[in-house]
């Protein structure tokens, strides 16, 4: 079973640090499993815990005026989310589920500020990382507004394809609805995409999955 360090070691998050640099800040985090559609934090909830994703799935999302839940971001490995909980008197604006069975790091903010503190190795690796994140925020939301409905869906097929270190051969877990909200369509349209894309022998639709078969056709699409 791998310890803590080990764990951080295979994160670009915490790329580059030490060997000591890891340790102090695996003394400054807690493991926690989450079980499917576990909720891990809610929206209005009082921000404590940033969160760093070991392993599995998180859907993040808001509830509309209506009472629909909008999904915003799915989280998987080596991804982040909760940054507010190093705030201070902040709400998460949004809630996070486990899709499915999850590992994350969590880190306190009294915690946090120990292992920063007087290390600035640490808070330059980190800092950098949250301004990419940010960056590829505004990115996906510049997508949503100029970029073609199937070029984003193949983009995000793409993504959580490749981000499992099982290009080709990934089964992408996600409901047409999720993906919809993610890339800022309807359910309709992105279910009509898919099987346009299985009819090109680019992925494969199961009943819980979608498959990635031609991973560089659905490169070739954004």
């Amino acid at each position: 079973m791998k310890t803590t360090s080990e764990h951080l070691q295979t994160l670009s998050l915490f790329e580059g640090l030490s060997g000591e640099e890891l340790d102090k800040v695996a003394r400054a985090s807690s493991f926690r499993k989450f079980s499917p559609n576990e909720v891990i934090f809610s929206e209005g909830q009082f921000g404590n815990t940033w969160y760093v994703l070991l392993r599995g799935h998180v859907k993040i999302s808001q509830m509309s005026e209506d009472g629909r839940e909008k999904t915003l971001a799915i989280y998987t490995k080596g991804d982040f989310f909760g940054q507010v909980g190093l705030s201070t008197g902040l709400y998460y604006g949004a809630s996070a589920r486990a899709i499915q069975e999850t590992e994350a790091l969590l880190f306190s903010k009294p915690n946090f500020l120990k292992v920063i503190l007087g290390n600035s190795s640490i808070v330059l690796q980190i800092l950098e990382r949250v301004s990419s994140h940010f960056h590829d925020y505004l990115v996906s939301t510049k997508d949503r507004t100029f970029e073609r409905v199937g070029a984003r869906l193949a983009r995000v097929l793409v993504h959580y394809s490749t981000k499992s270190g099982d290009e080709g051969n990934e089964a992408v877990r996600f409901t047409h609805q999720e993906l919809a909200d993610i890339i800022g369509s309807t359910r309709e349209t992105v279910s009509r995409t898919l099987k346009d894309y299985e009819r090109q022998g680019l992925i494969a639709i199961g009943r819980k999955n979608i498959r990635i078969k031609n991973l560089r056709k659905l490169r070739q699409l954004f």
